[in-house]
């Protein structure tokens, strides 16, 4: 499995689009541009104590990550989606949803760095 700066993998993403390096980064550019306002909503959510908002946020975003092989931040999204599902401690899922939104940002910062993008 290839790994691009330890974080990412395409490895899923050639399965779906094979090698067609044109279709990757259009993917790519897609997680960069979606997943930032996704990100705001979920963290407003979180903040405001909206379980079901913060579930349906977090269920809506889950396959992103999966896609580009993000283990670690594919597991805190299932976390941020039990906790937002069990509607249980909003202290804690306000905690996990910063956490998760800064290894995001992280991941996105090297995805635009690998790509070229501005």
């Amino acid at each position: 499995m290839i790994k691009y700066n330890g974080t990412y993998s395409l490895d899923k993403l050639r399965q779906y689009v094979g090698d067609n390096e044109k279709q990757i980064r259009e993917m790519v550019l897609l997680f960069i541009n979606t997943i930032p306002p996704d990100l705001l909503k979920l963290n407003k959510y979180a903040a405001a104590s909206d379980f079901e908002n913060t579930y349906k946020m977090a269920h809506r975003i889950k396959p992103s990550f999966d896609v580009f092989d993000l283990k670690d931040i594919y597991s805190d999204i299932k976390e941020i989606e039990a906790l937002a599902k069990d509607s249980s401690d909003s202290l804690l899922l306000n905690s996990k949803v910063s956490s998760f939104q800064l290894k995001v940002e992280d991941v996105i910062e090297k995805m635009k760095h690998d790509f070229l993008l501005p």
